[in-house]
C-alpha cells in the first residue's frame, strides 16, 4: 500500500526544510524554485501535490517523491510574497509555509550619446541617448516603455518630458536651457528598477550677476587716502547660495566708463560671494567686476563705479563775532580754508570763495546769510573774512562750494562746511 494510503485518514501533512533556490530576485531572474519535504507524524510522504505561490500567481503542482521530497517553482511578479502549499485532500489537512523571496531593484543609467552636450543659456538643443539597466552580466538596454523628465535648477524646476516606447532602449528629448543650471534627467522607477535623478544631461551653466553691495567705501574717496572695493558674486537664483571659491578680476577704465578696460587686480571670492580689496586713491576712474565663468557659472560683468576722487577739504578755527553783537550791527565770520595733498598734508587753499549760513533762534531751516562783500576770496594762506547782516539771535556756518557732502560737478575739491557758532544779538 503507498505510503499517502496507509496514513491515518484526516492526519496533519508538515512542509519541512523548505528553502529557495535564490536569496532574490530580480529583472533577470524573477522565477523561484522552492524545495523541501512533505512529513506526517515525521514520516515522509509520497503523491502529495505540492505548489508554490508568488505574488497571487501559483506555479504548477507536483506529486512529492517516495522521499517525501518536492521542488517547484513560481515566477514573481510584485512584493516577492511568496508561500509553498499543499493541495487540499479529503486524506489530509493542507499545509502552508509562508517565504519571503526578496526583491532587488536594478540601478538605471542614461547614457547621451556622444555626451552631455554644452549649452549656453537661452538656448535649446536636441539630445538622443539610451536608458539602461544594470542586469546581472552589466549595462543592457531597458525595453520597457517608460518616461523620462527633465529639470533644472538642482531638481526644482521641471522643464520637459521624453517618452522612451517599448521595444528600444533609445530616447529623443528637445530641451531648452533657461541657466538654471545643468539640465538633469528622472526616471521614476518601479519595484524592479531604482529610480533615477540628478543624472546630468546637458552640461548648462547658472546665469550670474553681482548683487547690490556698496561697490566703493567710502563713497567719494579722497586722494592719498585708500578705499575699499567690494562686490558679491551670486546666481540668477538666489536661492541656490553665492558663488564660492570664483575668480574675479578688478578693472580699472576711464572716468564715466567709455574705453579701454584694464585688469588691475585678481581676487577670489569668499563662502559668501563676496571679495574686497583695498586700493589707494590716486586719480579718477571707473571700476568694474568681471567674472569670466567657471565650468558651473556663466560669466557675469558688473557695473562700473565711479572714483569720483576728490582732495579733502576742511575749514578751522572758524569763529562768528563779537559776542554778543548789538542790533543792526554786521557780524563777523573768520576762519581758514585747508586741502589735504598727498606730498605735503593740510596746505591752505587761496583765492577761493566762502560762503555763510544761520539760523534763526528757535527754528530749523538754514537761509544764506547777507554779506556785504558777497563771499570775499580767500588770502594766500587760507583765512577768509566775511561781514553778514543780523536779524536776531543766530547760529552761523559757512561752507565752501556746497553745503552738500557730495562732489560739487568736476571739482578737484571735495566742498567742506565749518563747526557752527551761536551768537546772541542784543
Amino acid at each position: 500500500m503507498p505510503a499517502a494510503a496507509a496514513a491515518e485518514v484526516g492526519a496533519r501533512v508538515a512542509l519541512v526544510d523548505v528553502g529557495a533556490s535564490r536569496a532574490f530576485v530580480d529583472l533577470d531572474n524573477q522565477v523561484v524554485h522552492f524545495q523541501g519535504r512533505v512529513v506526517v507524524g515525521g514520516q515522509p510522504v509520497g503523491g502529495i501535490y505540492v505548489y508554490a505561490r508568488c505574488d497571487g500567481h501559483e506555479g504548477m503542482a507536483l506529486a512529492s517523491g517516495a522521499d517525501g521530497g518536492f521542488r517547484v517553482s513560481a515566477g514573481v511578479f510584485g512584493a516577492g510574497d511568496c508561500s509553498v502549499n499543499t493541495g487540499a485532500s479529503s486524506d489530509y489537512d493542507p499545509a502552508t509555509v509562508a517565504v519571503k523571496v526578496p526583491v532587488r531593484r536594478q540601478q538605471v543609467r542614461i547614457s547621451v550619446n556622444g555626451g552631455p552636450p554644452r549649452l549656453a543659456p537661452g538656448k535649446s538643443v536636441t539630445i538622443t541617448g539610451r536608458v539602461q539597466r544594470l542586469g546581472s552580466s552589466g549595462w543592457v538596454d531597458l525595453r520597457e516603455g517608460r518616461w523620462l523628465s527633465f529639470y533644472e535648477q538642482d531638481g526644482r524646476r521641471h522643464i520637459g518630458d521624453a517618452f522612451k516606447p517599448g521595444g528600444t532602449a533609445a530616447f529623443t528629448a528637445a530641451l531648452t536651457s533657461d541657466g538654471l543650471g545643468p539640465i538633469t534627467a528622472r526616471f521614476d522607477g518601479d519595484q524592479w528598477l531604482e529610480p533615477l535623478q540628478g543624472q546630468i544631461v546637458v552640461r548648462s551653466r547658472w546665469l550670474t550677476n553681482f548683487a547690490q553691495v556698496r561697490p566703493l567705501m567710502p563713497e567719494y574717496p579722497h586722494y592719498g587716502k585708500k578705499m575699499t572695493v567690494s562686490a558679491r558674486l551670486m546666481p540668477m537664483v538666489s536661492a541656490k547660495g553665492p558663488v564660492a571659491g570664483a575668480k574675479l578680476e578688478l578693472q580699472a577704465g576711464p572716468f564715466r566708463g567709455r574705453g579701454r578696460w584694464t585688469t588691475i587686480r585678481t581676487l577670489t571670492t569668499g563662502p559668501q560671494g563676496y571679495a574686497r580689496v583695498s586700493l589707494p586713491v590716486n586719480k579718477r576712474q571707473s571700476l568694474r567686476f568681471l567674472f569670466r565663468g567657471s565650468e558651473s557659472y556663466a560669466p557675469a560683468e558688473g557695473s562700473y563705479s565711479l572714483v569720483h576722487a576728490t582732495y579733502q577739504t576742511a575749514i578751522t578755527k572758524f569763529n562768528a563775532g563779537p559776542e554778543p553783537v548789538r542790533r543792526g550791527k554786521e557780524v563777523t565770520l573768520t576762519g581758514r580754508l585747508t586741502r589735504w595733498t598727498t606730498k605735503g598734508g593740510w596746505r591752505p587753499i587761496a583765492s577761493k570763495r566762502i560762503s555763510a549760513q544761520y539760523r534763526l533762534k528757535g527754528t530749523k531751516r538754514w537761509r544764506s546769510g547777507y554779506c556785504a562783500n558777497g563771499g570775499a576770496p580767500t588770502s594766500a594762506n587760507g583765512w577768509f573774512r566775511l561781514s553778514c547782516d543780523v536779524t536776531g539771535d543766530a547760529t552761523w556756518r559757512v561752507y565752501y562750494l556746497t553745503d552738500y557732502a557730495s562732489p560739487y560737478g568736476l571739482v578737484a575739491d571735495f566742498p567742506a562746511r565749518s563747526a557752527t557758532d551761536y551768537v546772541d544779538v542784543r
